[in-house]
């Protein structure tokens, strides 16, 4: 099991944990995050917390979850009473598999646990520490970025400029 990427934004933070798998794994996917002997990632924050990825998600607390009311501006700056591990999308090959976690919001400052264990594949349980301010030095240099997409005169031709 390995930590490949994280990347730091100032709402939070994306994680992908890669396996190398030992056995084939059946099916698309690598099953629900409580399931027995699946893949189980815990994140423990500074103050804490555990987050496993099968706690309650904010949006359904959240009143525009429910669509009762039209996308409000101040929704973009709402942050979840509490903090959040979610499973995302993921790929693999006949050996290696990627599982992207998305972790909201960005961790205070102090020690954050990873730990990782995936019993079908005979993976025991790992823990690695890790310093949360570096997450938050880094989110503090994201910047905005504007795409715009023009297309070109041929069919398909399109140019992707960038700006802060």
């Amino acid at each position: 099991m390995l930590l490949t990427t994280v990347q730091a934004y100032p709402s939070g933070v994306s994680m992908i944990v890669s396996a190398h798998l030992r056995t084939p794994v059946a099916g698309d996917d690598i099953g629900e995050p409580i399931s027995d002997g699946r893949l189980q990632l815990t994140i423990e924050l500074p103050d804490g917390q555990r987050l496993t990825g099968t706690e309650p998600l904010p949006e359904y607390e959240h009143p525009n979850a429910q669509r009762l009311r039209p996308h409000q501006p101040e929704d973009d700056e709402w942050v979840p009473e509490h903090a959040v591990l979610r499973r995302l999308g993921g790929g693999r090959s006949e050996s290696v598999l990627d599982q992207e976690y998305w972790l909201w919001p960005l961790p205070m400052s102090g020690r954050l646990r990873v730990s990782c264990q995936w019993l079908e594949q005979d993976i025991s349980l790992s823990s690695h520490e890790l310093d949360a301010q570096l997450f938050r030095d880094a989110a503090a240099q994201a910047c905005p970025v504007r795409v715009e997409r023009v297309l070109g005169p041929a069919f398909g031709e399109q140019a992707i400029a960038g700006s802060p």
